[in-house]
């Protein structure tokens, strides 16, 4: 990349850019001219986008309406916001407010049709200008038996865009037809994008009429004839049996004209339905262009990034350079030797200077070599700080491990006398072993070099202290045996030996109890005699 700068002056630029502001007029006008109003009648002009902040398009603008612009809304994010909320009103996945946004599409679009290798014959509007989206049309064409096509274009194309919208062809008829009367019905559909599609075709066929018999309805003359007889009941007696029987006839004479009335029905009509079938092309690239254009932007991406990747990896070299060579001073200075931390401080110096000259350039796998080869001497001085940091802790907490242990397997708790005392004895021999094992380790750990390898790594004190704990800890959990049956049939019965030898204690001390009391009586009936 390389950085261009350069200055213009003011009035040079809106010289310049004079008739794109003057073209920028040009749809404030048509929206105006539209609605009928006049710029005097507009109350406010909101400006967005980041082309309003343009002093001569502010100005312009401004000089065009006749009054200052307002900036409330944010200029940057305005049309994004509606974009996104748009887009989530559409969506299944996200629910809005419920308020209604009706899309338009501007340009009016008019439908053409014809035989499939002839000149076009006729063509209609379909879509006005301003017809809300989505929309759909139904179009008729009469006698229509062979396949056809239609094409779909703008009545007034914008400014560098083709008329043409898309081309359709209706096919499928049948060989032979069924009716009378054909008729094509296309329903023409102005989708959620915008774009025109078919959205279905069929043949309507008029079957021919067949008429029906006409059906005869006859009234019940019985039934009337009983009303009649009813009525002439609840009439007065004392009428004459003459005026009885006109009154009789004039009832009968509508029966009579009642009986064979016909109803006609009106032949139905009926139809036959075929769905035809829509093909349809626009002015999309073909399969092997889209392909090839495929496969360009795939590498573009794939170059993009590379470059990204290659720029985030001399960001990492860099940034391990500079705190490597402040670590190496600071905290890690006691993890290397003298000699071995001046070399190492003169391989970073010369990999920054090596970044600022050669390494800008560089390649992704130059740049990851080099912090490798960083990294050869850099990571073993941080394995150095955390074995020398965290070993010693290690094994004080094996220490501790092992006095636990030692003094459990010590223990005369009656919970531990069901263990063997051989097994007792070979927890404290080995708790022994590994005492004397760590009192070394810690020993060797005090007097090592901390920029030398440790005499032993934390993973090998770790496997130590799991050795001692799964050799232990089964032997001290280990549960106490349960009393056979027969020893509790034992139990029971010297337990009810003692409850019966019980019971005739009490029995034998009730009977001296009882003979005491007696002689007791027989001597006061003594002393009484005696008086």
């Amino acid at each position: 990349d390389q950085d261009v700068s350069g200055s213009i002056d003011r009035k040079d630029f809106e010289s310049a850019a004079a008739p794109i502001l003057t073209q920028m007029m040009v749809p404030i006008k048509k929206v105006l001219d539209e609605t009928g109003l006049t710029a005097s009648e507009l109350s406010t002009v909101e400006a967005v986008g980041g082309g309003c902040r343009i002093p001569c398009v502010k100005k312009a603008i401004a000089e065009f309406v006749g009054k200052e612009l307002s900036f409330h809304c944010d200029a940057d994010e305005s049309c994004a916001k509606g974009l996104v909320l748009q887009a989530a009103m559409l969506s299944p996945s996200f629910r809005t407010r419920e308020y209604q946004v009706v899309d338009i599409c501007q340009q009016a679009v008019e439908v053409a049709w014809g035989p499939m290798s002839g000149a076009e014959e006729d063509k209609t509007l379909v879509f006005g200008a301003e017809n809300p989206i989505p929309s759909t049309k139904l179009i008729s064409f009469n006698e229509r038996t062979e396949p056809f096509k239609l094409v779909a274009r703008y009545v007034e194309p914008p400014l560098g865009v083709a008329a043409e919208l898309a081309n359709f062809t209706i096919t499928g008829f049948p060989k032979k037809l069924v009716g009378e009367k054909a008729k094509v019905k296309v329903w023409m559909k102005l989708n959620i994008h915008g774009t025109v599609e078919i959205a279905n075709a069929q043949l309507v066929e008029t079957l021919p009429v067949v008429e029906e018999p006409a059906m005869e309805v006859e009234t019940p003359v019985e039934a009337k004839k009983e009303e009649a007889k009813k009525e002439e009941a609840n009439k007065d007696e004392g009428k004459k049996e003459e005026e009885k029987k006109d009154e009789a006839a004039k009832e009968e004479e509508p029966k009579a004209e009642g009986t064979g009335e016909k109803k006609e029905k009106k032949p139905k009509k009926k139809y036959h339905r075929t769905d035809l079938k829509v093909s349809s092309s626009n002015l999309a690239l073909s399969f092997d262009d889209y392909k090839v254009l495929e496969q360009i932007e795939a590498e573009m991406f794939n170059t993009d990034k590379l470059v990204f990747e290659t720029q985030a990896l001399r960001n990492d070299l860099e940034t391990y350079v500079l705190e490597m060579r402040g670590k190496v001073r600071g905290e890690l200075k006691t993890y290397l030797s003298p000699e071995a931390s001046t070399k190492f401080l003169e391989e970073l110096q010369n990999a920054e200077y090596w970044i600022e000259d050669e390494g800008w350039d560089a390649q992704k796998s130059t740049l990851s070599k080099k912090l490798n080869e960083l990294k050869v001497t850099g990571d073993p001085i941080f394995k150095r700080q955390y074995e020398y940091n965290n070993g010693t802790e290690l094994i004080n907490r094996l220490k501790t491990t092992i006095g636990k242990y030692r003094q459990l397997a010590s223990s005369k708790d009656e919970k531990y006398a069901h263990i063997d005392s051989k097994d007792m004895e070979s927890i404290v021999t080995k708790c022994n072993d590994f005492d004397e094992w760590a009192t070394d380790m810690a020993v060797k750990f005090g007097n090592a070099k901390k920029y030398e390898n440790p005499p032993i790594q934390c993973s090998a004190i770790k496997e130590k202290q799991k050795e001692l704990v799964d050799f232990a800890q089964p032997i001290l959990s280990r549960p106490k045996p349960q009393p056979k049956k027969e020893e509790k049939k034992e139990e029971a019965k010297e337990e009810g030996k003692k409850e019966e030898a019980k019971k005739e204690e009490a029995k034998a001390d009730s009977a001296k109890m009882e003979e005491e009391k007696s002689s007791e009586e027989e001597k006061k009936e003594e002393d009484m005699d005696l008086d």
